[in-house]
């Protein structure tokens, strides 16, 4: 897919468009009975692109705050890539994002 598309509304009623695939890959391997896990393989380029942004989170926890310009664009740049991974992630696994969601809202 090379272009961006347009799919159904999201939760809010705005359409969303589809990102350019970010080479996941959906693995379910067993834990024990009656558990599963489900993993999202990234690829090598997804996985490098993350692996370079991490370290610009690390400084601004270190810091305590958002030092420079190229700080601020990087941790746009993160946040926009971590939330085609959710996509990606929930797209796979919608029933158990919506469990994940309601544990969290239970243990608040």
């Amino acid at each position: 897919m090379n272009s961006l598309q347009l799919e159904r509304p999201n939760r809010h009623g705005r359409h969303v468009e589809r990102k350019p695939d970010l080479g996941v890959s959906q693995f379910d391997g067993a834990l024990s009975p009656g558990h599963r896990r489900f993993n999202m393989k990234l690829d090598v380029t997804t996985f490098r692109h993350l692996r370079r942004l991490t370290p610009v989170l690390d400084d601004i926890l270190n810091a305590g705050e958002v030092e420079h310009p190229d700080q601020a664009v990087n941790l746009a740049a993160l946040a926009r890539l971590c939330s085609e991974l959710f996509d990606a992630y929930h797209c796979m696994h919608p029933d158990e994002i919506a469990q994940a969601r309601l544990d969290a809202l239970e243990s608040q």
